[in-house]
């Protein structure tokens, strides 16, 4: 049974998967991308990174491997039903099946365009499901990343995102640099949120092209001055509704409405440069010791002169670090003598 919606059963659809870091503009080159009758676009399913990555390591912890023939072990679980090739198929089918109904909600759509964060961590597991999958991997200033990635934290994104500047960097660094093992391939296209702010059109045009869809450079104009990014936020949630390229249905668009409102504080200046009046001489250090090298890498610092800090100020600083990491390995150690002492 061919699962795809389409009237030509040899049909597939282009897919691209859009990645980035969290708070890159991803969501935002997203809707200027869905606006085009041939691409259609939903919210985060998180199928990859979220469902298909437990199915796979559940198989890997239950697959079996001829060295564990001769130990005690009840196998059980789907190897005791289906081969390795057949557990691939499935997840295939399984790709498809999500990608069908997502392609019926824009019936004008040729390409399917599923735009994840989290998805610049699994792209091996992506190109195992879909052999001719497409990368747009939307790279910003990590510091620009870590200081709204901050500010998510004292809002919406509490309950994910990190709220110090550290942790922050980190996760600005895995994320660019698990997508980037992509950048030798001909699959892949590699876009600045800077080039987006900046000259929207031609990087919007070039995104077109490398999905396959025609789009004059008149039409780029045209949809990047609907979704300009610095008045998103302003714009009221009926004005959004209207515009909105984002297609919902299942469950949610059942109990709630065609499209939920994204929470106050989604949608902010999307300014480039903003660390510079929020960051102090320990923020500048901190990221600069966890994700600075990435930052001369990707060429937005020639070297680390930006952090603007002496050579004796920054031993300080590594000195308090170091002190008080051992102040809180020594609480924690107390904290477990207390535990198991059953004590507070």
């Amino acid at each position: 049974m061919n699962i795809l919606i389409v009237d030509d059963p040899d049909y597939e659809p282009t897919r691209v998967f859009l990645i980035g870091a969290p708070r890159s503009g991803t969501t935002w080159l997203q809707r200027m991308l869905g606006a085009h009758e041939a691409i259609v676009t939903g919210q985060e399913t998180d199928f990859f990174d979220g469902y298909l990555k437990h199915w796979v390591a559940l198989w890997n912890k239950q697959f079996p491997h001829e060295e564990e023939r001769t130990q005690f072990r009840r196998f059980k679980g789907l190897p005791s039903i289906i081969t390795q090739t057949e557990f691939s198929q499935l997840l295939k089918i399984a790709v498809d099946f999500v990608h069908a109904r997502l392609l019926a909600l824009k019936p004008t759509a040729r390409v399917i365009l599923e735009k994840n964060p989290g998805y610049s961590l699994c792209t091996e597991l992506i190109e195992q499901c879909v052999p001719d999958a497409k990368f747009i991997h939307v790279v910003r200033d990590g510091r620009d990343v870590a200081t709204s990635l901050v500010a998510a934290s004292k809002g919406w994104g509490k309950f994910w995102a990190p709220r110090e500047v550290e942790k922050a960097a980190a996760v600005w660094r895995r994320y660019a640099d698990a997508a980037r093992r992509l950048v030798t391939s001909d699959q892949y296209l590699e876009v600045r949120y800077e080039d987006i702010s900046t000259d929207g059109p031609r990087v919007l045009a070039q995104c077109f092209d490398f999905c396959g869809v025609p789009c004059t450079y008149e039409d780029c104009v045209k949809i990047v001055a609907a979704y300009r990014f610095d008045s998103v936020a302003k714009t009221s949630i009926g004005e959004r509704v209207a515009n909105e390229s984002i297609m919902w249905g299942g469950e949610v668009a059942r109990r709630f409405g065609a499209y939920p409102p994204e929470p106050p504080g989604f949608f902010r200046a999307g300014a480039s440069g903003g660390w510079r009046a929020d960051w102090g001489e320990h923020d500048r250090w901190t990221f600069n010791k966890v994700a600075g090298e990435l930052l001369m890498q990707l060429g937005y610092e020639k070297n680390d002169a930006w952090v603007n800090i002496d050579g004796r100020r920054r031993m300080v600083l590594a000195a308090q670090e170091a002190f008080w990491g051992r102040v809180t390995k020594a609480r924690r150690r107390i904290g477990h003598v207390l535990s198991a002492l059953g004590v507070g």
